[in-house]
């Protein structure tokens, strides 16, 4: 046996190895006898079963109708798994899976039978639309009633849907082997069905015996009906009463039949043999008790058949004779002296197999013990060998920690002994080289200096009270102190920031980095030099603070580079002002010239065309203006615009007229050429509504009206409670279609937006057109503020001053 030593030295896989062995080898035990624990529950299950199958031995198979469960094989025969036995004979009745399908000659293969459909062939619950072998499949499941005539197997009713999933064949075989010795089997017309060995008589259980005395007791319970039913049906005949049968004939051969199969049953489920069957009848083995009493029903048996064959011959010819027989003979005889017996052998029955299955529950209780018992025993020794594995791991682990503790608190001559080869002697032995190389090295300071003096920032490391401790070369460069002089100062004096702000070196960004302060660094001579300032904390292992490190980058060439940029753009922006200002005043000369040429007219009419004009050239000219007064060159101001535009229309169509014009517009993001358009078209819409839509000196009501509509898109709708200028054309704005309605969708689609006109109360335009994102992008921060304000508010009424010249 090994020593303690050696176990401690065996390798650490070896010892987890042995471990997983000896839970292997519980596990093994536990199954063992867990399985041998269900091998005698499952064999006293089976002998509490034994005897429920049918032996079909001994029975003249002709005369009985078999259903068989089982799979079908390959090699050409169908494999009982299941056999019941019932009186009577059937023709043959097949469900499985179609194996193939031959549609030329109306045949499909099942159980290796070719199975032909015919013109009278039924089929259940399928709408046929066509030949009945169109819907057959090779793989559908089907459900086949069959007649065999010289070996052609034909099918008289076929089911198609719904069919179950067990393989199953009732039928009357037409030859049979069947004597105890495998293979047994049987043929079905050339169908073949392998059966299992049958073997020697085996005692009855419980089970079998409930299920004899059950079918005995429907038996008699059949008999005794139809005999009724027969002799009710034949003395309601003989007497005539026609309130009793109705308008149907007596049936007294379907009672009679039924009585007479009640007996065969009987007969059946008695002795095992239909009635009038011959040759010996091999049946399972009953205990004495149960023996008497199926004794005593064997002996009354014939009996019971003579007093039934009397009835059925009485009830021919004398009903009143049969229904004396009835009640005097055979009802006093099923029910005083088979019924009891029956009953008797029930009870007898149930109270053997109540203590059988009271033995299996104690049995069951008992392997329950023993299986925890088995289980708490592995468990046990389980967790022993589990504590010896992490006792053997756990020292050596605790050890190695301890020294590396050791020495990294500067304990150089730490060393660790752990006897062994195993894992952690190899572990210790590398340990201790490292802290005898560790010993006999050195750390060099110098090296951190020349990192620090290398950096292009400015480093200044500050202690707990924030005076710096430490800086590098760079710092001293940026600040003009000399060597060492920064060191003690506070790093307030050095950093100039706003009034009652201090700079924190564990503030951190959106992305939690370090965040990035701006502010003045002090120079020693008093100058001022801009810096960018990060920094972080520096703290102990328990968290509390020893410092901070702060990093500083001169921003001077930075800041040179933004003032040329913003000089630039300032000059640039001047002169963008100025060609808008130049603009404005050339298209106002333009005005003027129109309306110079308009006063040299006569004719209103021809005067017209140049105020038209006039107005036009004055709506571009206000954007130029706009912009030219703008704080941002890149933006219009929307509402001011066309509430500008508007009062300028109202002053030079609108004098003197009882014509309200109001706009309502929100701040849309519009670029110049949008902005452009809709000018444009209010101009042309608002002119044509004070010329043509309030004839007389009608009053009225204008109204301009610019919105977001959302999903990007932007509508401008003007509106007028006018009558007069409608030539009923359902999409021509009021005026008709001249030069203004051209122009107002020519301006529309280029805005790529759609018009629409509504002459529901009074007259509207509308253009829906998509907004400009680069217009949004670019006022989405400087036009916030105010448009949060403006957004939404209608712009004041617009009305006409009378004091003002077009």
């Amino acid at each position: 046996m090994p020593s303690r030593d050696q176990l401690l030295g065996l390798s650490l896989r070896l010892r987890l190895v042995l471990a997983f062995m000896v839970l292997v080898a519980l596990t093994l035990v536990v199954g063992l006898a867990s399985l041998s624990i269900t091998n005698s529950i499952r064999g006293e299950v089976e002998d509490l079963q034994s005897g429920v199958g049918t032996d079909l031995r001994g029975n003249d198979l002709a005369n009985l109708e078999l259903e068989i469960k089982g799979h079908w094989d390959p090699a050409g025969t169908f494999v009982a798994s299941e056999v019941e036995a019932r009186a009577g004979a059937r023709r043959p009745k097949l469900r499985g899976a179609v194996q193939a399908v031959d549609r030329a000659a109306r045949r499909f293969t099942l159980y290796g039978r070719e199975i032909a459909l015919v013109d009278d062939t039924n089929y259940v619950d399928v709408d046929l639309d066509g030949d009945g072998i169109e819907q057959v499949e090779a793989g559908m499941r089907v459900e086949v009633s069959c007649t065999v005539d010289d070996g052609r197997w034909v099918a008289r009713e076929l089911e198609l849907g719904d069919v179950k999933l067990t393989d199953k064949i009732k039928c009357t075989p037409t030859s049979w082997d069947i004597d105890g010795d495998p293979p047994e089997s049987l043929e079905v017309h050339g169908l073949v069905v392998t059966l299992r060995p049958s073997g020697g008589p085996s005692p009855a259980s419980a089970l079998r015996r409930i299920e004899m005395a059950t079918d005995l007791s429907l038996a008699l319970h059949d008999c005794r009906s139809a005999a009724h039913e027969l002799v009710g049906r034949t003395a309601a005949a003989a007497s005539g009463d026609v309130d009793l049968l109705g308008d149907e004939q007596p049936d007294e051969s379907g009672a009679a039949d039924r009585l007479r199969r009640a007996v065969g049953e009987f007969h059946f489920a008695l002795l095992g043999t239909p009635a009038g069957g011959d040759g010996p009848v091999e049946r399972p083995a009953l205990p004495p008790d149960a023996a008497r009493w199926v004794a005593a029903l064997a002996d009354r048996e014939p009996l019971l058949r003579s007093h039934v064959g009397k009835l059925l011959n009485l009830a021919d010819d004398h009903p009143l004779a049969a229904r004396r027989h009835l009640d005097d003979v055979l009802d006093p005889f099923l029910g005083d002296e088979l019924q009891p017996i029956v009953n008797a052998f029930l009870r007898e029955t149930e109270d053997e197999l109540g203590d059988q299955l009271e033995d299996i529950v104690a049995r069951g209780d008992d392997t329950t013990r023993i299986a925890l018992y088995t289980t708490g025993a592995a468990m046990v020794i389980g967790l022993v060998l589990a504590f010896l594995v992490w006792r053997s791991v756990h020292r050596p682990v605790v050890a190695l920690h301890d020294a590396a503790r050791r020495l990294g608190a500067g304990h150089l001559d730490t060393r660790v002994d752990l006897p062994g080869g195993d894992e952690f002697g190899v572990l210790a032995q590398a340990f201790n080289r490292m802290a005898e190389a560790l010993a006999v090295s050195t750390v060099s300071i110098g090296n951190l200096e020349n990192i620090f003096d290398s950096m292009s920032g400015a480093l200044l490391l500050l202690d707990r009270e924030r005076r710096i401790a430490r800086t590098n070369r760079a710092a001293e460069e940026l600040l003009g102190y000399g060597a060492g002089e920064l060191v003690g100062l506070a790093f307030d004096q050095v950093c100039a920031t706003a009034e009652g702000d201090t700079w924190r070196p564990d503030l951190t960004d959106a992305a939690g980095g370090p965040a990035v302060t701006e502010c003045e660094m002090l120079r020693k001579d008093g100058s001022r030099v801009a810096a960018s300032v990060s920094g972080s904390e520096l703290r102990h292992a328990d968290g509390a603070s020893k410092g901070a490190v702060c990093v500083a980058q001169d921003l001077t060439a930075w800041k040179d580079a933004q003032h040329r940029i913003e000089a630039s753009l300032a000059e640039k922006e001047l002169l963008l002002r100025e060609v808008h200002h130049r603009v404005k005043n050339n298209m106002q000369i333009i005005s003027s010239l129109m309306e110079m040429q308009a006063m040299t007219c006569e004719d209103p009419a021809a005067m017209e065309p140049f105020v038209e004009s006039q107005s036009r050239v004055r709506s571009m000219a206000l954007i130029h203006e706009q912009l030219y007064q703008s704080d941002d060159l890149g933006q219009i101001d929307v509402r001011s615009y066309l509430s500008s535009l508007g009062s300028q229309l109202a002053t030079a169509f609108g004098r003197s007229r009882p014509i309200e014009l109001t706009a309502e517009v929100q701040d849309a993001p519009l670029d110049l050429d949008q902005c452009l358009a809709c000018g444009l078209i209010v101009n042309e819409l608002v002119v044509n509504a004070y010329k043509h839509a309030f004839p007389g000196d009608r009053e009225g009501h204008i109204r301009i009206l610019l919105r977001s509509v959302g999903e990007g898109l932007v509508e401008l709708t003007v509106c007028d409670d006018g009558t007069g200028g409608d030539d009923g054309a359902s999409d021509q704005p009021r005026g008709g279609a001249g030069l203004g309605s051209s122009l107002v969708r020519t301006l529309a689609r280029q805005l790529r937006g759609e018009m629409s006109v509504s002459r529901e109360d009074g007259h509207c335009v509308t253009v829906r057109f998509p907004e400009s994102t680069t217009a949004r992008a670019a006022g989405a921060d400087v036009a916030a503020p105010h448009a949060a304000e403006q957004r939404g508010a209608p712009a004041p009424g617009l009305t006409p001053d009378p004091t003002r010249t077009p």
